[in-house]
């Protein structure tokens, strides 16, 4: 360390340093000693807001398979504030194919509320993932009772369409 820091950052620093090579060796101790419970480890972190970011952290340690069984997790996440970047980013790192077939079932729970946000994120990560599962959710959207996520839905209908009049 150089001489210009104070005492009480270098200290700061290495108490830093301690917690996360002990972070490190106890991750390498989990993946050692029940990596098969892992994945249900993982999901219910994704349950609870103040784990879930651990559980982003662990999801590198994961098969694509295991990935995909918490599809349902990541789109829920995918509205929230603080996980959405992390969440979509796990969600787009699953298998395209596999997304077209199951994303809109992974959704159902969220898309049947009436968040606008949760609508927002959700066309927001399936326009990267093929148009026709974008079309499907802007039609559902576009049908939906509050004029937000209708006008939402329609926007995205008129973007496929390449108008730029009403859907």
């Amino acid at each position: 360390m150089c001489a210009e820091h104070s005492e009480a950052a270098i200290e700061a620093f290495r108490r830093v340093k301690v917690a996360f090579d002990t972070y490190v060796s106890e991750r390498m101790r989990l993946h050692a000693t029940v990596r098969a419970e892992l994945p249900a480890l993982v999901e219910a972190a994704m349950e609870d807001s103040h784990d879930a970011a651990l559980a982003f952290e662990l999801l590198p340690g994961l098969t694509a398979e295991e990935r995909q069984g918490l599809l349902r997790h990541f789109v829920e996440l995918c509205a929230s504030g603080r996980y959405a970047g992390r969440a979509k980013a796990a969600i787009l790192d699953l298998p395209n194919d596999w997304l077209r077939d199951n994303v809109e079932t992974a959704a159902q729970r969220l898309l049947a509320g009436s968040d606008y946000l949760d609508w927002a994120n959700l066309l927001e990560v399936v326009s990267r993932i093929d148009p026709a599962v974008e079309r499907r959710i802007a039609e559902r959207a576009a049908g939906h009772s509050d004029s937000e996520i209708r006008e939402l839905g329609e926007e995205h209908l008129r973007r496929l369409t390449g108008g730029s009049g009403p859907a």
